[in-house]
C-alpha cells in the first residue's frame, strides 16, 4: 500500500493505491484526517486506486476519524473508487434490480458491455439507465407484463 496526500487549489487530495486490508485503510484515513486538521481546506477528495473491494466505511471505524471535520458544515468529503470497477459493480446491481432476478453467467458479457459504454459516456447515470433498458436481458425479461 502507498498513498499520496497533496494540497490542490481549494481542496485536499488524497490518493490511496493498492490497499489490501482494513488496517491499511485505517492508517490512510488517519493520515488524511491529520493532514486535513493541519491544513484547513473546505473540500477533501479521497480517491482509491487498484485496491481490494471497498469495505463498509462505518464498520471499519473510518468515520470516527473525520468527526471533528464533519462538525464544520463548510467541509465536504468525497470518496471515489476506481471508476471502471465502480461502473461495473453499479451496473450489476441495477441490472439485477431491473431484471427482478440474480445475474447468471450468461449476463456477464452484457454487464461488461454496459459498463464499457457508460465509461465512454463519461459515467453519466442517465447513460447507465438507458443502456440497461436497451439491453437484451431487460428487453427479453419475463414478468407480469400487461397485468393491472
Amino acid at each position: 500500500m502507498f498513498y499520496r496526500i497533496s494540497s490542490e487549489a481549494g481542496f485536499l487530495r488524497a490518493d490511496l493505491f493498492h490497499r489490501e486490508t482494513a488496517e491499511e485503510a485505517r492508517e490512510f484515513f488517519g493520515a488524511v484526517a491529520d493532514t486535513a486538521l493541519r491544513r484547513p481546506h473546505s473540500s477533501i477528495l479521497i480517491s482509491v486506486h487498484s485496491s481490494s473491494p471497498l469495505f463498509t466505511v462505518d464498520r471499519s471505524g473510518i468515520l470516527t476519524q473525520f468527526t471533528s471535520l464533519g462538525a464544520d458544515p463548510q467541509h465536504k468529503i468525497a470518496l471515489v473508487a476506481d471508476s471502471d470497477a465502480f461502473a461495473q459493480c453499479l451496473t450489476e446491481k441495477l441490472l439485477t434490480y431491473a431484471l427482478g432476478r440474480g445475474l447468471e453467467r450468461y449476463d456477464k458479457p452484457t454487464v461488461k458491455t454496459i459498463a464499457r459504454r457508460v465509461a465512454a459516456g463519461n459515467y453519466r447515470f442517465s447513460n447507465l439507465i438507458l443502456e440497461i433498458v436497451n439491453s437484451l436481458p431487460f428487453q427479453m425479461r419475463k414478468g407480469d407484463r400487461g397485468k393491472s
